[in-house]
């Protein structure tokens, strides 16, 4: 028994990774309107260095 399904293009890889970037920026928002709250742990605080480190890189450059 053979399948004739076809192999995602390349229409579809570029959604998924804009959607993926998408949810990434729209969760270092929510976590910058938590922070400004002071509701995030301090603990935490290297964790989110290490994951958002684009962002913070690019919002570095940004501001010169």
């Amino acid at each position: 028994m053979t399948s004739d399904r076809k192999n995602p293009g390349v229409a579809f890889w570029a959604t998924v990774v804009v959607v993926v970037v998408l949810v990434y920026l729209a969760s270092f928002v929510g976590i910058v309107t938590l922070d400004t709250v002071d509701m995030v742990p301090g603990w935490f605080y290297p964790a989110l260095k290490w994951i958002y480190a684009p962002c913070l890189w690019l919002l570095h450059v940004l501001s010169k």
